[in-house]
């Protein structure tokens, strides 16, 4: 079953990219940089960014207009600053 996470894992470059980079981040706060302690922290990262966007998707659900219109000005801005275009 391991083999299989760890396929699944480095086919979308997820264990190739982000464990040196959570690795590197834990030795310069001075902490040990195993493995195991890289995959804590990018667990622990995930799970905060989900419950943040958890949070923003129920309130955007209770309050539909302000939401539509939060996302069409982000989106017009995106649009006026080029963001949206082919190249980009």
């Amino acid at each position: 079953m391991s083999g299989r996470v760890t396929s699944v894992f480095s086919r979308f470059g997820f264990v190739v990219e982000w464990i040196p980079v959570a690795q590197s981040l834990l030795r310069l706060a001075g902490l040990e940089a195993t493995a195991a302690n890289a995959l804590v922290l990018i667990e622990l990262a995930l799970r905060l960014f989900g419950s943040g966007a958890h949070r923003l998707v129920a309130l955007a659900a209770r309050n539909p207009p302000p939401a539509t219109a939060a996302v069409g000005g982000l989106l017009w801005w995106c649009y006026r600053r080029g963001y949206l275009t082919r190249d980009n």
